[in-house]
Protein backbone atom coordinates (compact mmCIF):
# COMPACT_ATOMS: atom_id res chain seq x y z
CA UNK A 1 0.00 0.00 0.00
CA UNK A 2 1.50 3.31 -1.04
CA UNK A 3 1.51 6.36 1.25
CA UNK A 4 -0.85 8.18 -1.13
CA UNK A 5 -3.37 5.35 -0.85
CA UNK A 6 -3.50 5.91 2.91
CA UNK A 7 -4.38 9.59 2.53
CA UNK A 8 -7.88 8.57 1.43
CA UNK A 9 -8.51 7.44 5.01
CA UNK A 10 -9.24 9.77 7.88
CA UNK A 11 -6.82 9.48 10.79
CA UNK A 12 -9.25 7.64 13.16
CA UNK A 13 -9.89 5.07 10.41
CA UNK A 14 -6.15 4.66 9.92
CA UNK A 15 -5.64 4.12 13.64
CA UNK A 16 -8.48 1.59 13.71
CA UNK A 17 -6.91 -0.32 10.81
CA UNK A 18 -3.53 -0.25 12.52
CA UNK A 19 -4.98 -1.40 15.86
CA UNK A 20 -6.81 -4.22 14.11
CA UNK A 21 -3.58 -5.39 12.47
CA UNK A 22 -1.70 -5.09 15.76
CA UNK A 23 -4.36 -7.17 17.53
CA UNK A 24 -4.17 -9.81 14.80
CA UNK A 25 -0.39 -9.64 14.98
CA UNK A 26 -0.31 -10.39 18.71
CA UNK A 27 -2.82 -13.21 18.27
CA UNK A 28 -0.76 -14.66 15.44
CA UNK A 29 2.56 -14.28 17.23
CA UNK A 30 1.56 -17.10 19.56
CA UNK A 31 1.04 -19.25 16.46
CA UNK A 32 4.36 -18.18 14.94
CA UNK A 33 3.37 -15.19 12.87
CA UNK A 34 4.68 -14.81 9.35
CA UNK A 35 7.33 -12.43 8.10
CA UNK A 36 4.74 -10.61 5.98
CA UNK A 37 2.70 -9.79 9.11
CA UNK A 38 5.72 -8.11 10.68
CA UNK A 39 6.45 -6.17 7.48
CA UNK A 40 2.81 -5.07 7.27
CA UNK A 41 2.80 -3.82 10.87
CA UNK A 42 6.07 -1.94 10.41
CA UNK A 43 5.05 -0.37 7.10
CA UNK A 44 1.66 0.71 8.47
CA UNK A 45 3.31 2.14 11.58
CA UNK A 46 5.84 4.09 9.53
CA UNK A 47 3.19 5.38 7.12
CA UNK A 48 0.91 6.40 10.00
CA UNK A 49 3.81 8.26 11.58
CA UNK A 50 4.64 9.97 8.27
CA UNK A 51 0.96 10.83 7.80
CA UNK A 52 0.60 12.39 11.25
CA UNK A 53 3.84 14.38 11.05
CA UNK A 54 2.96 15.63 7.57
CA UNK A 55 -0.49 16.71 8.76
CA UNK A 56 1.04 18.69 11.61
CA UNK A 57 3.60 20.45 9.42
CA UNK A 58 1.01 21.64 6.88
Amino acid sequence: MSPTALYRFQLPELQAILECHINEFFINITMLCTYSDIVLILSLSVELLMYTTQRHTI
